[in-house]
């Protein structure tokens, strides 16, 4: 958390709630805020009715249609092996 100056990794933090077992939000909502501030393309997805795991239908759905979207956009793009 305290080496963040430069970071150029497009990142996707997601977490749960801490009340259903997921890790404290705290230090995604940070590290989220501080690379948007340094213009890394970042993206915060916080699950409100899940907790470490995703067990939703919808959830885990709209998880995966996130991610795949993410690692199209930002690595295959980045490699020329977008589809």
């Amino acid at each position: 958390m305290f080496h963040t100056k430069g970071v150029k990794t497009a990142t996707l933090f997601v977490s749960g709630n801490p009340n259903l077992g997921s890790e404290q939000r705290e230090d995604n909502v940070f590290l989220y805020a501080v690379f948007r501030d340094q213009g890394v393309p970042s993206e915060l997805v916080q699950y409100d009715d899940e907790g470490h795991i995703n067990h939703k239908a919808d959830d885990q759905m709209d998880l995966l249609a996130r991610s795949t979207a993410w690692f199209e956009q930002y690595l295959m793009h980045a490699h020329g092996l977008a589809p």
